[in-house]
């Protein structure tokens, strides 16, 4: 769904993050107009930006399942605004899916008049859409990678404390990681077709997490357990719904002395 320009606005400095909500907020939108005129009866969206528009359109009763949906902490204003778009949308969605379980609680006290509407499954998906990475690699790196709900603060500061003999490579906008080291370098050319070749030739994944009751690295977790990559991670709730001790090194969040 992201077009060329949307991946190029979102690596710019101080203005990117709200170039890359303003073009995928239209885009959803252009979406949602287009697909709420089928003669169908069911919709399910895997997108939440468009399924919000959908339930915006929804004045024919169709039946919609929105999966994926994510309301996080913003700036007052913009958080304001968003909660009222979205409590009229809920009204016209049926269910609402959630990839943690803690989410459910959680967005009951946010939207109470629609609690019943959440419900938990459990995130999948085929990762099959592979493209080789085109630009230079380490010939061996730590890996860490995304956007959503990263605590890359933590992670630099590890890094930087740590006698690492491998650099640790981050795929994510410039803007979202802190002043760090020739150690630590920043990929904003990996996207969605090419993240899994950089991810399966690293050495190891370190997902650094913020502690929050969102949903949060369950995308980039289980496409590591998909290429037999070792992961380290925080323990938050929302990662304890898919691994446990057997599957991964777990570490305290926000400890980057003992990590």
């Amino acid at each position: 769904m992201k077009s060329s320009l949307i991946r190029k606005v979102r690596n710019f400095k101080y203005i990117g993050s709200a170039l890359y909500h303003l073009l995928m907020w239209k885009k959803s939108y252009d979406y949602a107009r287009k697909f709420i005129k089928y003669d169908v009866k069911k919709i399910i969206c895997l997108n939440p930006l468009v399924g919000i528009f959908l339930g915006l359109f929804n004045k024919s009763d169709k039946e919609i399942t929105l999966a994926g949906f994510l309301f996080e902490p913003k700036n007052k204003l913009y958080y304001y605004l968003r909660k009222q778009l979205v409590n009229k949308t809920l009204q016209n969605v049926n269910n609402v899916i959630v990839y943690s379980s803690k989410e459910i609680d959680y967005y009951a006290k946010i939207f109470p008049s629609c609690q019943d509407k959440f419900k938990f499954v459990h995130y999948g998906l085929d990762y099959d859409n592979q493209r080789a990475y085109q630009g230079s690699l380490p010939a061996k790196y730590i890996f860490s990678g995304g956007g959503s709900n990263r605590d890359y603060e933590t992670l630099v500061k590890a890094v930087e404390a740590s006698n690492l003999s491998m650099p640790c490579v981050i795929a994510t906008q410039p803007w979202r990681v802190p002043a760090h080291g020739s150690n630590v370098q920043v990929l904003s050319d990996v996207v969605v077709e090419n993240f899994g070749d950089v991810l399966g030739k690293s050495e190891v994944l370190v997902l650094s997490l913020k502690d929050v009751e969102l949903s949060a690295g369950h995308m980039v977790m289980l496409q590591a357990m998909s290429l037999g990559v070792p992961i380290i991670v925080n323990d938050i709730p929302s990662v304890r719904d898919y691994v446990d001790e057997s599957l991964v090194i777990f570490y305290s969040s926000g400890d980057y002395q003992k990590n």
